[in-house]
């Protein structure tokens, strides 16, 4: 690899030893025989960026010998540039590298880079900028931003570790800060509790200063609801900070939000951010809500032991751990609402089951005790065809219906009024001291609420200029009363619509999905929903790999809208002035019927 340098006395000798002591690191740890089947091109990459790294870690080893290695650096970044990413961004270039060499290039392209525009270099290079936010720019492209919720209680700190390993430079000064005023403030104060026994100081998580808490505390919800929230909006400055923009620019780009479950609140945060400072302190509001609703939930709703029994039996039959929250996947409301209804009648009043998330035609959410969650499993058990079974030979009137049936590892039944009634009151009165986080005049973005908007008349109803296709989620900033009111109301006791809360204008041609969870989370979900409305999901973050779909500089990828390529139209040919109904298959196969 030959790098070229300046000739200048003090930078070619600054070049000289770390090349030396570049050259002895590596023999120590090529020492092992390098794996026969590498990609050439691959390790030739992870080479230059490795050096690349080595010279960004030490710019600042010898105090008299800095401007000389930073001109070194910048030699090095723009031979880089220029070899690699003239046509492409460094995340699409190393989109289908190994897990570690891609983290490995990335990490060391953005330690570099964050250390020459602290060093107040003015030359740097850029690669080429994300043809999907340019398309935006121009109103090509429509983009929407989603957040995700509870139920990658498990996943989400493994994407912050990730988020926090690879763009250190961009993300630690702002995780430290939030942490410092926001998290171990809030967690101290309620050490007379059992629920944060390992305290909230997630930057010494990250750093290794402290030892990570054990999977168990973080799933818990009092953890979990800010952490996850912190997670997500990470995400989205590391996508302003990789695309050059500012928080409020990066928002200009977007044209609505909205977000599953707490992921409300973040849709909110970065709705109202323009700069990096206004989007810090967006941050602390978001993160003091989500601290106080997970707090306040749990509270309302204890965790109980279940008969061990119960639980074996429940993680053998597939279910999982039983849960305040049941998803079943694969029924139509119609055929789950009875087998709800049914166990209801044996339950007492204060243990009745809900439906209360709607994440789809086929994808329910029900809420309520998990014993009495466990009792509905055991009725769906007897109906559910097994999995596997082969039912091509039966009758399809006579089929078993085939569906899924998992506990969320969630602790608290949230979007449940019989069992969350008041949280709304205590957050407001009793943990904000009636503070109002945020304005609808605050909200540059249409927000869109998670609860089907035609339930909520006090907000404007909004129709897209298509009226085939009217838009139902109703805009927070269209609400006239409380907006922190209307967020704790939606977390704690309205249900979730979220095709509706999804529902995009017709306009609409991209969202994408800020995490956590990555395909396992709200983004493929969405995805699902959308099919054939002309709606491309982008699941960015180690876990979506979307990254490089976003950043891509080359091509946009659109989804067509069925309904459009495949619906009639009325047409009239040259040669005669009748009108003819013709379907793309009739036309095709010039068979068009005259109507």
């Amino acid at each position: 690899m030959s790098i070229p340098v300046s000739t200048a006395t003090d930078e070619w000798i600054a070049a000289e030893v770390l090349r030396d002591e570049f050259t002895h690191e590596q023999s120590l740890l090529d020492a092992e025989e390098t794996p026969a089947d590498e990609d050439k091109a691959e390790a030739t990459v992870d080479l230059a960026a490795r050096f690349l790294g080595f010279v960004s870690g030490r710019v600042h080893d010898d105090p008299q010998s800095i401007h000389a290695r930073t001109s070194l650096l910048l030699n090095v970044f723009k031979h880089f540039t220029l070899s690699y990413l003239s046509e492409k961004d460094v995340h699409s270039l190393v989109a289908q590298y190994d897990k570690d060499v891609r983290k490995a290039v990335l990490s060391s392209y953005i330690q570099a880079l964050a250390v020459l525009q602290s060093q107040k270099v003015t030359d740097i290079p850029t690669g080429p900028q994300s043809a999907l936010l340019s398309d935006a720019t121009s109103g090509v492209a429509s983009i929407f931003a989603i957040f995700g919720g509870q139920g990658t209680n498990e996943v989400y700190f493994d994407e912050l570790q990730s988020l926090y390993d690879i763009y250190k430079p961009f993300v630690a000064p702002f995780i430290a800060t939030v942490t410092k005023d926001v998290l171990i403030p809030l967690a101290a104060k309620q050490q007379s509790t059992s629920y944060f026994t390992y305290g909230l100081d997630v930057i010494s998580w990250l750093s290794g200063a402290s030892p990570r808490p054990p999977l168990a505390y973080l799933a818990t919800v009092p953890v979990s609801f800010p952490v996850i929230g912190l997670t997500q909006l990470v995400q989205y400055l590391v996508t302003a900070r990789v695309a050059g923009l500012t928080p409020g620019e990066l928002r200009e780009r977007i044209s609505g939000t909205t977000g599953h479950s707490q992921g409300i609140v973040s849709a909110v945060a970065i709705a109202a951010s323009t700069t990096f400072e206004s989007f810090t302190e967006n941050v602390r509001k978001a993160l003091k809500w989500l601290f106080f609703s997970g707090l306040r939930g749990q509270q309302a709703f204890p965790v109980v032991s279940l008969d061990p029994s119960i639980i074996q039996d429940s993680i053998d039959g597939g279910e999982g751990t039983p849960s305040p929250m049941l998803s079943v996947t694969g029924l139509v409301l119609k055929n789950l609402e009875p087998y709800v209804k049914k166990t209801n009648a044996h339950l007492p009043e204060n243990s009745k089951l809900h439906v209360s998330l709607h994440n789809g035609p086929r994808a329910f959410v029900v809420t309520g005790p998990s014993r009495a969650l466990y009792g509905l499993v055991t009725a769906l058990r007897k109906v559910r065809a097994a999995s596997g079974l082969d039912q091509s030979k039966i009758p399809f009137s006579q089929r078993k219906p085939v569906f899924s049936v998992r506990f969320l590892v969630v602790g608290v039944p949230y979007h449940n009024r019989e069992y969350l009634e008041g949280e709304t009151e205590k957050v407001l009165t009793e943990d904000l001291g009636g503070e109002e986080l945020w304005k609808a005049e605050d909200l540059l973005i249409p927000v869109y609420n998670t609860e089907d908007g035609v339930l909520f008349s006090r907000y404007r109803f909004i129709t897209d200029e298509d009226t085939q296709f009217p838009f139902l989620g109703s805009d927070l900033r269209s609400l006239s009363s409380s907006i922190t009111r209307s967020l704790c109301d939606q977390i704690f006791t309205k249900p979730i619509h979220w095709s509706a809360a999804t529902n995009f204008p017709a306009t609409a041609t991209h969202a994408i999905d800020f995490g956590p969870g990555g395909l396992s989370g709200i983004g493929l979900l969405t995805s699902r929903n959308l099919d054939g409305r002309g709606v491309r999901v982008i699941v960015i973050g180690e876990r979506g790999k979307g990254d490089a779909e976003l950043y891509d500089a080359q091509k946009v990828n659109y989804e067509e809208w069925w309904s459009k390529k495949w619906g009639p139209a009325l047409i009239r040919t040259r040669s005669v002035s009748f009108i003819f109904y013709s379907l793309l298959f009739t036309h095709s196969m010039s068979l068009a019927a005259m109507e």
